[in-house]
């Protein structure tokens, strides 16, 4: 009779030609069958050898960073130790698997297999154990030459349990070819080795991956420990992390121009503004690819420093990062200025920041007081403004001056390309031409006389807001920071903001709101059919509501909510110790950290 690929029939007694393995009878299969169990393997640290292979991985020159010394958990297998023969009769398949030197969280993994089998369509699939996850693959091209592949495997919890498969995926949904245990090593963070995010509620995220920022302590040490970025799976386990070790708040997935899978992200002023800020472009192993840094001031006519936003975005092919400069200006000489009602001589504006990551050139689209004016058409008498310090001269030199606009985002619109500015401290939002050509629109909660569109009416009227952007079908969705109605004073919320073009009126769409204040940042994530479930993150909460949680002030809560409020979702991530400003931000969902993927449908079954 007719056998399904990839066995195929042959003549003589029901002799079956296996695809991994040699001719065998089903009666010498079913005599050698042996139950199946997964080959464990032990992980070495790098720099040790545990193989007599060694010499043979030297030759092939697959021996990764540390040459032979680096190639651990290599093993010599024999037919009926750790597979099924009833069904894969092979006896040359390895995995073998190594943590990298370059990050506690990215893993190394060398497959073996008979030459002849090298043009199959082959993929690594992992799991941790005891998880309602799927399993994770990344494709595998054997060389033809030596028969052996490396690759490298991320989205790894640390000290964890893991299934590792070689896995055929020519036809459905894969068939196990050869498997093994491996237990992942501790990071040396302790909080990050073991579940960290809090899930509330039965379901899990849809979203795969979030990535947020903050920092942590040790128990019992006094000093930071963590100050950076780090992505959570779905379970809330931490499967990749950049210790910045400086203050990082802003920050986005990129691509290189090779191709691979980068972080963009901006080390801001440490918190103190004596710093200008840099903006860098790193690798997943934690690697500086390129950065630029601001140039320290060294007059009144040099201030500024990088602050607020790095968000990062393709022109023609070519990568860019927006980001935001905060720049000051001498007033006093202007005639509107009165000492006695303006308090400082100093005000603060802003740049829109594009860094071309192909010619390493910044260039400067807009600056905003081309179109802001402290006094002709801003200032209103029911402002509360803040001050900040401007340094010079490495911090030797400085001044006060009113942070009277405050843009904290800058997004390119999926609309109709425009630069979307937030202005905080003026509840105002601008949309600028992407020509340089100068304004398109302006929508404000708090300058009806500056504001080019109408509300239609004031239930979606924002203030102090955070992650402006515009959709494709024209909305706005920001985090809007404070949020004040009857029954949910001092609360903040998720908001979509519909506008009219043709009549120049807006109106809320939905919102979400909590019944806490986000204090520092907070992001707004839509779905791609922007109905939902959309990605709320509430950053920085004032009141901490979970007692689960580790160092429980200021929690950031992330949900996933459709249009009509409907939650799906919660997952909430503890906060930077309260003594810290520097906190999560942002929190941007992915679906992977490099190139891997789900391997929807496996089931960890055997070939055939």
């Amino acid at each position: 009779g007719t056998v399904a690929s990839p066995v195929s029939a042959m003549e003589g007694d029901g002799a079956v030609q296996h695809k991994y393995g040699a001719v065998s009878t089903p009666r010498e299969l079913e005599a050698n069958a042996l139950p199946y169990s997964e080959e464990s393997v032990a992980l070495n640290p790098p720099g040790t050898a545990s193989s007599s292979h060694a010499s043979f991985w030297r030759r092939a020159g697959l021996l990764g960073l540390a040459g032979a010394a680096a190639f651990v958990g290599s093993r010599s297998t024999t037919a009926g130790a750790g597979m099924d023969l009833a069904t894969y009769a092979h006896s040359d398949v390895t995995i073998d698997v190594v943590q990298s030197e370059a990050h506690p969280l990215i893993y190394e993994a060398t497959v073996c297999m008979d030459t002849a089998d090298t043009g199959d369509s082959l993929a690594l699939a992992w799991r941790p154990v005891d998880s309602q996850l799927g399993w994770v693959k990344q494709d595998v091209t054997v060389s033809s030459a030596t028969g052996c592949a490396t690759m490298l495997m991320h989205r790894m919890r640390a000290a964890s349990k893991y299934n590792v498969h070689l896995v055929d995926t020519s036809s459905g949904s894969g068939r196990k070819i050869k498997g093994v245990d491996i237990t992942t090593k501790p990071t040396g963070f302790t909080f990050f080795d073991e579940v960290f995010g809090v899930t509330n509620g039965t379901a899990l995220p849809t979203w795969e991956l979030i990535t947020t920022t903050g920092s942590y302590q040790l128990a019992n040490v006094t000093k930071e420990a963590f100050r950076g970025i780090f992505t959570l799976d779905s379970e809330g386990w931490v499967v990749w992390y950049y210790d910045s070790e400086a203050y990082t708040y802003v920050f986005d997935w990129a691509s290189s121009s090779s191709g691979s899978k980068h972080m963009v992200l901006l080390h801001s002023h440490n918190d103190d503004y004596k710093y200008p800020g840099k903006l860098m472009e790193i690798a997943l192993n934690g690697h500086e690819v390129q950065s630029y840094e601001h140039a320290d001031c060294t007059n009144e006519h040099g201030y500024g420093i990088f602050d607020h936003e790095a968000r990062f975005y393709e022109k023609d092919g070519v990568g860019h990062v927006l980001s935001t400069e905060r720049i000051s200006q001498n007033y006093s000489t202007s005639p509107a200025f009165n000492r006695s009602r303006y308090e400082e001589d100093v005000f603060g504006g802003a740049r829109i920041v594009d860094w071309d990551l192909s010619t390493h050139s910044i260039t400067y689209p807009y600056d905003l007081f081309d179109y802001l004016d402290p006094f002709l058409n801003a200032y209103y008498e029911a402002g509360v403004w803040g001050s900040y310090e401007e340094y010079c001269n490495a911090g030797e030199t400085n001044v006060s001056a009113l942070d009277w606009m405050h843009m904290n985002s800058v997004s390119i619109s999926d609309y109709d390309g425009s630069y979307i500015v937030s202005i905080h401290a003026l509840d105002t939002i601008i949309s600028l031409y992407s020509d340089g050509s100068g304004v398109q629109w302006i929508l404000s909660s708090s300058m009806a006389h500056l504001s080019t569109l109408e509300w239609r009416d004031n239930r979606g009227q924002f203030a102090e807001q955070h992650d402006v952007q515009q959709l494709s079908n024209g909305h706005i969705i920001m985090m809007d920071n404070s949020y004040n109605v009857q029954g949910c004073t001092d609360c903040s919320r998720a908001l979509e903001i519909a506008i009219d073009f043709e009549e120049n009126v807006a109106w809320q769409a939905w919102d979400f709101p909590h019944q806490s204040d986000a204090m520092l940042g907070g992001s707004v994530t839509a779905a791609p059919d922007l109905i939902g479930p959309h990605v709320v993150a509430f950053c920085k909460l004032k009141e901490s509501d979970n007692a689960q949680l580790r160092l429980d002030h200021n929690p950031t809560h992330v949900y996933e909510v459709y249009n009509n409020g409907t939650v799906h979702s919660l997952m909430m991530i503890p906060a930077p110790n309260e003594e810290w400003t520097s906190g999560s931000y942002r929190a941007t969902p992915s679906r992977s950290i490099a190139d891997e993927s789900k391997l929807d449908g496996y089931a960890g079954q055997w070939w055939p």
